[in-house]
């Protein structure tokens, strides 16, 4: 037994660009957090933080408020010194333990009606409170963070210009500073001036209890509806008074002015200023609160975030969610205990770390499937060229077989062969144009089409198949000319009626067009088989041929449909199919654009059958079955036929040259262009033989314009196209 155990690191090897990014939103984050750029977030989570730790206010204080219906009963209409002095005289005989007067302006030129409220202040018991304005220009000093001594000496002499009714009245300021949120507020303990240093209403009050900074936050917590609030109206209106106010602290202030008086909070977007100003003296009162700026938080963000770099994915997603999750609710407990906590900087910074790592990893799943895609393209391009050579030297030798003395047995045999050549043809025709599709090199060459031209040819190439299925089949003569591609238009509708004859025998066909908002549909209507529901979300994806009971086995290949899909994609049309089990199909393309131009007229056929005897022929292929297969049936049409297995050279003479594209270690015909222009330069007809698309081999020889032959070529197609070469009608 081996001694020990392996030991199982938790480290990973993070890439490069993993360390580079990290490292990169970090200082970043590091730089900007300061700013307190991410602020909003925490407001909104002093927010939900109120919410969910609503308590009720517990302290002793008691607002009276001059409202608009106190000022309303005055004689006057108007709120003054007097009708201040009568409601101080009411509070008074109820004997409160401390008394705060608050927004109550006096010019000092109204001294005289000053001592009027200095006798009425004169009958409490301890010095009463009087707030008075800090100056616009001192409201600065607000943001520092420093506390004065507690030894400090505090002014005596009122701020703003006020008067201050009597000399036993304390001056006191209380500035509040909330955002454009609910929450938080936040006011000061001391306040610098020009005339000395000034409590606050709450630092008298709190009777010396001290926050950690001069600024701090008050406790938004506590819901302001269950802070005792008094109209001043119904003081002066009488009546005993002493219950509600003894041995309290009372504070008098106005709430005649939203924009003034009143403050928004989380649980009332208009609450009076008065009573902040006692929920401020029991945040001091129950605290000191303490404030924590975006380090700590930051911290515990980066040691997340390193953890899910470098760590293994199980325990890094761990740690990585426990940060998120510390993040998200330790405000909401820290600020029970009267703590706050800046943490937007750090959620923010996870946040986008985590979407970038995603970007990133989606970055990489969509070039591996690019990759793959890209791959599979390539092997169905290379497996269909590969296995079109000997298909199209087999169908060439059987060709030639057929020519032969054959008995009947014989001919049943290659007549055999000959279709599963043309079948396996049809296949690498499809395979060629699904690679070539997906690889982009099938590009559409738009035009002017007669839709009459187009469905005498599909009639043409159906007929007999029809014939031969027992199928009835009609098309509907259509005198309109589109704008599309001829080649691409004329493959879409050649699978949608060779499908329908193959799933309709004994049955009807009817292909037509019609007019469908100002452009043109064909419609493929048959009366088959039809297809399942099933099916039918799924007959477009390629190779799909049906479950075991399904109408669609046959020998169906299961692309047919795919291309026609794939082909609407790429003319920007719309391939739609309709079909009921048991009563038949109907295949719609559309989106074709009308056009009043004429389509070119095709170039006319070889007038004549001329023979082929005498015409030189050099073959360039380097593979020697097919270069044998094609001499063969060459000199059996009397032509002199030379070969090579390498690419061709400027010494070709003979009148034609029948050439591969790829010979082999990725060498093609794009190597030898300059021969190429020098052999057509001698006279001779040059005609490509490849199990390439022809879009791709245009994309590699951008100036070629001769011929494009697409293997496996069958030997009537070979020689038509040689007799055209010859009487000079094919491309040079």
């Amino acid at each position: 037994m081996a001694s020990g155990s392996a030991k199982t690191s938790l480290l990973r090897s993070s890439s490069r660009r993993e360390k580079v990014f990290f490292a990169t939103v970090a200082a970043l984050f590091a730089l900007i957090a300061p700013l307190q750029v991410f602020a909003p977030y925490d407001w909104m989570q002093s927010i939900v933080s109120a919410h969910i730790n609503q308590k009720p206010y517990g302290g002793d204080g008691v607002v009276v408020a001059v409202d608009d219906a106190t000022i309303a009963a005055t004689p006057d209409g108007e709120w003054t010194p007097e009708q201040l002095a009568a409601l101080l005289d009411r509070i008074a005989s109820a004997n409160p333990a401390q008394l705060v007067v608050e927004n109550q302006h006096l010019d000092p030129g109204e001294t005289q009606r000053s001592d009027v409220l200095a006798r009425a202040l004169g009958r409490f018991t301890s010095d009463p409170i009087w707030e008075t304005s800090l100056p616009t220009d001192d409201r600065q000093e607000l943001s520092a963070s420093s506390l004065p001594p507690p030894e400090v000496e505090y002014s005596k002499v009122a701020l703003a210009g006020d008067a201050l009714p009597g000399p036993a009245t304390i001056p006191a300021v209380m500035p509040v500073k909330a955002t454009f949120s609910p929450a938080p507020v936040w006011t000061v303990y001391t306040a610098s001036a020009a005339t000395g240093v000034y409590p606050s209403v709450t630092n008298l009050l709190a009777d010396g209890s001290r926050p950690g900074e001069n600024i701090f936050n008050i406790d938004v917590s506590y819901d302001p509806e269950t802070v005792p609030l008094i109209s001043a109206g119904s003081v002066l209106q009488g009546g005993d008074v002493r219950p509600a106010l003894e041995g309290r602290t009372v504070v008098i202030g106005l709430v005649t002015d939203p924009r003034r008086d009143y403050v928004a909070t989380p649980h009332d977007f208009y609450t009076p200023k008065p009573v902040i100003t006692l929920l401020a003296t029991e945040t001091l009162l129950n605290g000191p609160p303490v404030y924590i700026d975006w380090l700590p938080a930051f911290l515990v963000a980066l040691c997340g975030a390193a953890a899910w770099l470098f760590l293994t994915p199980a325990v890094g997603r761990t740690v990585l969610l426990a940060s998120i999750i510390c993040l998200i609710i330790a405000p909401t407990i820290l600020e029970a205990g009267l703590i706050y906590l800046e943490s937007s900087a750090a959620v923010v910074f996870l946040a986008v770390l985590m979407i970038g790592r995603l970007w990133q990893k989606s970055g990489h799943a969509a070039r591996a499937y690019r990759e793959a895609a890209e791959s599979k393209s390539r092997f169905l391009a290379q497996a269909s060229h590969d296995l079109r050579q000997p298909i199209h030297a087999i169908g060439l030798l059987a060709d030639r077989l057929e020519q032969t003395q054959l008995s009947a047995q014989q001919g049943d045999m290659v007549a055999k062969i000959s279709w599963s050549v043309d079948n396996a043809s049809r296949m690498f025709r499809v395979l060629l144009d699904i690679a070539a599709i997906e690889s982009g090199a099938l590009q559409p060459d738009i035009e002017a089409v007669s839709m009459n031209e187009l469905l005498a040819k599909i009639d043409g190439q159906n007929s007999l198949a029809a014939e031969q299925a027992g199928v009835e089949i009609r098309f509907v003569p259509c005198d309109v000319t589109v704008l599309t591609d001829r080649a691409l238009i004329g493959t879409m509708l050649q699978n949608l009626v060779s499908n329908a004859i193959k799933y309709s025998r004994g049955g009807r066909i009817v292909v037509g067009c019609r007019r469908v908002r100002g452009r043109m549909a064909i419609h493929v209507v048959d009366t088959g088989k039809g297809i399942s529901q099933s099916d039918l979300a799924l007959v477009k994806k390629e190779f799909y041929r049906g479950g075991s009971n399904s109408l669609m086995r046959s020998d169906n290949k299961g692309l047919g449909l795919s291309i026609v899909s794939r082909l609407a994609s790429l003319l920007d049309l719309k391939f739609t199919l309709k079909s009921e089990e048991g009563r038949g199909t109907s295949a719609v393309i559309g989106g074709l654009r009308v056009t009043d131009a004429l389509p070119e007229p095709a170039a006319p056929g070889p007038r004549n059958a001329l023979p082929l005897a005498g015409l030189s022929v050099r073959i360039a292929d380097d593979d020697p079955e097919l270069v044998e297969a094609t001499v063969r049936v060459l000199s059996q049409w009397g032509c002199d036929v030379s070969t090579t297995f390498r690419p061709p050279t400027d010494d070709v003479t003979e009148a034609v040259l029948l050439t591969d594209f790829d010979f082999g270690d990725d060498e093609t015909l794009a190597d030898h262009l300059a021969t190429l222009e020098q052999i057509r330069a001698n006279g001779t007809t040059i005609a490509i033989l490849s199990g390439r698309h022809p879009d791709q081999i245009k994309k590699e020889l951008p100036d070629f314009s001769g011929l494009v032959l697409t293997k496996p070529l069958r030997a009537a197609q070979l020689r038509s196209a040689l007799m055209a070469m010859r009487t000079g009608e094919g491309p040079k």
